[in-house]
């Protein structure tokens, strides 16, 4: 399973990794563990990549997501996809889904 290797082989295994580095792999396991059901997880490796990259968006969002699907408050996961909205785009060289940042975050809005 991706999550698993990416938070107990890679993330744990390379501790000295550049920043930007672990902020991809907590994002990816967060989407892999939500994929899976496992919000718990996700909810953690989102937090872990919002403490390693605060500026950017995705942690916020995945966190977000995670509120969502657990039916969380819809404020708290409001808020967080406007924080998320005002952070810098990921660097051009981070593999990013752009529609994780237009069509994924109009979904709250909607469906709340």
């Amino acid at each position: 399973m991706a999550a698993y290797w990416l938070e107990k082989e890679y993330l744990s295994k390379h501790p000295d990794a550049i920043d930007l580095e672990k902020w991809q792999a907590c994002s990816f396991a967060a989407k892999s563990y939500i994929q899976i059901g496992n919000l718990g997880k996700a909810s953690q490796m989102a937090l872990y990549a919002i403490q390693l990259e605060p500026g950017l968006p995705d942690g916020y969002y995945l966190l977000g997501e995670c509120k969502y699907l657990a039916e969380e408050s819809p404020h708290d996961i409001l808020r967080l996809v406007d924080y998320a909205a005002r952070c810098d785009d990921p660097p051009p060289q981070v593999i990013r889904n752009p529609l994780d940042y237009t069509y994924t975050p109009n979904l709250y809005y909607f469906g709340l």
